[in-house]
């Protein structure tokens, strides 16, 4: 994995882990991040490693916090809004 993270260039990154996470210890994102331009590290507060299904608003607090190029990135991946049906 750690010679494909550089490979993330283009895309505006957020690695999140839970602050009580055993599995993907806050050092291990810290070293990720250093090799993937563009990327920040965010923890959410009490959670363990499901943080998304298990503190899902903390999650997304931190994703629309987390900077203008995050938000950015978010909204051109976003889908095209749907036609009106004719």
């Amino acid at each position: 994995m750690d010679e494909r993270l550089p490979l993330v260039d283009t895309v505006p990154t957020l690695l999140l882990r839970g602050e009580r996470d055993p599995i993907a210890p806050r050092r291990w994102l810290e070293r990720a991040a250093a090799r993937i331009p563009n990327a920040v590290v965010g923890e959410v507060p009490l959670a363990g490693h499901n943080a998304v299904t298990t503190a899902g608003a903390a999650v997304a607090a931190l994703a629309q916090g987390s900077g203008t190029s995050c938000r950015a990135a978010s909204s051109a991946l976003a889908p095209p809004p749907a036609e009106p049906a004719s």
